[in-house]
């Protein structure tokens, strides 16, 4: 599924409105990259630890579209939405 930023506020990130991203699930967690990076590229943002299913200790599902994370503290926000023609349909 393909994902565009809506926003993203968080300081020294290379994201921007726009930029096509993708989530892997590697190394215990879901990780964001930005398309046409390379296959060198960082992650540019990682969701809580998960299980091979997708599922977080609590037995939730990550976040992975919306209001991905938040730092309302120092008003940081990465959001992300379907992007066009693409749905989102929700892990179960």
């Amino acid at each position: 599924m393909r994902l565009v930023v809506q926003e993203c506020t968080y300081p020294g990130s290379a994201l921007r409105p726009g930029d096509r991203v993708q989530w892997r699930l590697e190394r215990g967690a879901y990780r964001l990259y930005r398309e046409g990076d390379g296959p060198l590229a960082h992650a540019q943002f990682a969701s809580p630890d998960v299980d091979r299913d997708g599922r977080r200790a609590n037995g939730d599902s990550a976040v992975l579209v919306g209001l991905v994370g938040e730092c309302k503290s120092k008003g940081w926000r990465l959001v992300l939405r379907a992007a066009e023609g693409e749905e989102w349909v929700p892990m179960t």
